[in-house]
């Protein structure tokens, strides 16, 4: 089981005169191959919700400030043991659906490029054997 928390900020929206920032919450599986003892390649599909603000997010004529929807990611990515607890992520590539009401068809689809530090909480009981 893995849990990631990501932003997100667009400066311009194509249609509106405000930016979008983004905030999503996601949990799901990885599935990882050892490519030798401290690197390895990984697959993910993570499930959750997105919190969308600073923008215009219309409901038919009304639009607020700020909504909230589900949210999910597909990807993958290669990162390489620091520690037994820290890893170095060089690169991850995911597709990123988030369904935010927008007027039309309440989907925003991204192609997000991460890269970055990864801590590894150990949590009694899910321990890997």
């Amino acid at each position: 089981m893995d849990v990631e928390v990501a932003g997100q900020h667009a400066s311009s929206v194509p249609g509106t005169s405000r930016g979008l920032s983004t905030i999503t919450l996601l949990a799901g599986p990885r599935y990882g191959v050892a490519l030798t003892k401290r690197q390895d390649v990984f697959a993910q599909a993570l499930f959750g919700a997105a919190r969308g603000f600073d923008a215009d997010f219309r409901r038919g004529t009304n639009a607020v400030d700020t909504a909230t929807a589900l949210a999910f990611a597909v990807g993958g990515g290669y990162q390489f043991s620091l520690t037994h607890l820290l890893k170095l992520r060089p690169f991850q590539v995911d597709y990123v659906q988030t369904n935010l009401p927008n007027g039309s068809d309440n989907r925003q689809q991204n192609v997000r490029f991460g890269a970055g530090l990864v801590f590894q909480l150990p949590v009694a009981g899910l321990a890997r054997r």
